[in-house]
């Protein structure tokens, strides 16, 4: 019985952590700054959608747009020695966003936002980073219905991002 007992123990703690399927990322990076996601997540370039991003990349249910802003070109602006939570702040402010939600810690703030409720709005996650000489913003955006499952994936992926 007590060797039963224990052959029963070792299939159940193998079958156990047989069943945790472990997360595979692949890296996306421009120039200094490099973001994580999901294998099962592909994205590609996206050169379609216009100027004013550093980059953008794109499938059917997300896009992700990534901009960056030199410090030097900041302190021009009268913004000298800005911190990286005063840095979100002033874009919340600029942009006059409505923020849902916002995060502050050592090394990213982010902030969620949405511009509407119907199924033709979006739901938008932003991670705002620095390194010594740039901001980094990245906006994660999928449409509003698509929102129970992206937020949370959001703010997954919003710590999976260095400069």
């Amino acid at each position: 019985m007590k060797k039963l007992l224990i052959v029963l123990t070792v299939l159940l703690m193998t079958l156990s952590s047989g069943c945790k399927k472990e997360t595979t990322y692949d890296t996306y990076t421009y120039k200094e700054l490099s973001f994580k996601l999901p294998s099962n997540e592909k994205v590609e370039v996206d050169t379609s959608i216009g100027e004013g991003y550093d980059f953008v990349y794109d499938n059917d249910n997300m896009v992700i747009f990534g901009i960056s802003e030199t410090k030097q070109s900041l302190a021009e602006l009268g913004y000298e020695d800005i911190s990286l939570k005063d840095y979100a702040d002033l874009l919340i402010d600029l942009y006059e966003i409505d923020v849902i939600e916002k995060v502050v810690e050592n090394n990213y703030v982010c902030f969620s936002y949405e511009t509407g409720t119907s199924a033709d709005d979006y739901y938008y996650m932003v991670g705002v980073y620095e390194n010594n000489t740039n901001f980094w913003i990245i906006n994660y955006c999928c449409l509003y219905n698509t929102k129970p499952v992206y937020s949370v994936l959001f703010k997954e992926w919003v710590k999976l991002v260095s400069c």
